[in-house]
């Protein structure tokens, strides 16, 4: 019996680990409906949906978990906060700064993140299906397998960030900024990518099939093994670009 019971703790001590219980403070909750900045604050779980943060600080904030529909945090400090798991519809990040947060495993569709700041995030598998990120600085962030399909990304800046595997189906990012990114095996296929730097891209494997990159720049690109399959090359320019295995028919 004890080594029963012994075995049947030591499960439940695993499972507590392995899937973790957010739980928001009370004290930063109530905080926060009454209009206040929370540094460093555990919002975690929280449903914080149709409120107006906006030019709040709320850097170091947890937010893992947490529900926001409709959630204004236009022009607020997020930098360091953590959206680890969250729930994001119809939400407003304009302006805002989110240095170094933790996107990893958010949804954020039909979001609006135009001028949003997004240095160095940690965006692992996060869904941005259907939002704007036009002028959104993504530069040396962690994009990995992340989703961008029917983005409206006009400017956004994704230098030396990593999109290993990103979805960018069918995504607009016209005048976007790749250099030095890792783009290996990244989908652009029926995108719009006209006027698009990939100067020194990582873009192996990736697939343009039927994209527009129109006056794009590619040079000094990776692009063994890429798809251009009946894509708009007008003007693109490949100036010592690494084209072995690429299939342009």
């Amino acid at each position: 019996i004890i080594v029963i019971m012994k075995k049947t703790l030591l499960a439940i001590l695993i499972l507590s680990i392995a899937c973790p219980v957010f739980a928001y403070n009370n004290a930063d909750i109530a905080a926060v409906k009454k209009g206040k900045s929370i540094i460093n604050g555990d919002l975690s779980g929280a449903d914080l949906s149709g409120m107006d943060l906006s030019g709040k600080n709320f850097s170091g904030t947890n937010f893992s978990e947490a529900r926001f529909y409709k959630t204004n945090f236009d022009k607020c400090d997020l930098t360091n906060a953590s959206f680890y798991r969250s729930s994001l519809h119809n939400a407003s990040f304009r302006n805002a700064k989110l240095n170094f947060a933790n996107l990893n495993y958010a949804k954020f569709v039909s979001c609006d993140l135009t001028n949003a700041d997004l240095t160095e995030g940690k965006i692992f598998r996060t869904n941005f299906h259907g939002s704007k990120i036009l002028n959104a600085m993504f530069r040396k962030a962690d994009v990995q397998e992340s989703n961008f399909e029917n983005i409206i990304g006009d400017h956004a800046d994704f230098v030396e960030a990593n999109l290993n595997n990103a979805w960018l189906y069918r995504s607009k990012f016209p005048n976007a900024h790749f250099t030095n990114a890792n783009l290996y095996s990244t989908n652009f296929s029926e995108a719009t990518l006209a006027n698009t730097d990939f100067i020194s891209a990582n873009l192996a494997n990736a697939n343009f099939s039927k994209a527009n990159l129109t006056n794009a720049k590619l040079d000094k690109a990776m692009l063994s093994g890429a798809n251009f399959t009946q894509a708009n090359l007008k003007n693109t320019e490949f100036r010592r670009a690494f084209l072995k295995n690429a299939k342009f028919k």
